[in-house]
């Protein structure tokens, strides 16, 4: 085959080879650079180990090119589907809580202390006060606004990670022709 059609073969194979590439690598990188800076952030912010495995990172192949969903899935264990992804992200301000299905809410207070409220009661054990309550005012959660700031922090370092492997992979395979 002359050296003409070679060349032309190789450029009009350019964006496939591009589209593969990116297909096959993107979702490595992404979690090399913002699922690592997602993990820094959650340890600088005190996030338990069960939100720091909350994120995901994947990757849809349409016509556009391949892009990337990158999103936390941390809800409630009790699979009301409760968004506690969302509360940390944007914060919640103090509210109310109180039983919807039982007579009073149950929880374990560490290290014991006084209940939370006047409605509230406690009794001691090894493990802790067992309290109940028929209501009381919680705090808010402070935002912390991991996601926002993984975002802001991670994509730069991303994209730049991304060309710099493609590029390299582009140059490894080309020809003495160029491309």
């Amino acid at each position: 085959m002359e050296r003409g059609k070679i060349a032309k073969l190789r450029l009009e194979s350019y964006p496939f080879r591009v589209q593969e590439w990116l297909r096959k690598n993107a979702v490595s990188i992404a979690h090399r650079t913002i699922g690592e800076e997602f993990l820094r952030l959650c340890d600088d912010r005190g996030m338990t180990e069960r939100y720091k495995q909350s994120l995901h990172i994947e990757s849809d192949l349409s016509e556009d090119g391949v892009k990337l969903k990158i999103y936390v899935d941390y809800k409630d264990r009790d699979g009301k589907n409760i968004p506690l992804d969302e509360y940390f992200e944007y914060g919640t301000r103090d509210h109310w809580i109180e039983p919807k299905d039982k007579k009073a809410l149950h929880w374990i207070k560490q290290g014991g202390g006084s209940p939370q409220s006047i409605y509230s009661e406690g009794s001691g054990s090894e493990d802790g006060d067992s309290m109940f309550s028929k209501g009381h005012y919680v705090k808010g959660i402070d935002a912390r606004n991991i996601m926002t700031d993984t975002r802001k922090l991670g994509y730069p370092k991303f994209k730049a990670e991304l060309l710099r492997k493609l590029n390299a992979f582009m140059d490894e395979t080309s020809t003495g022709i160029g491309v």
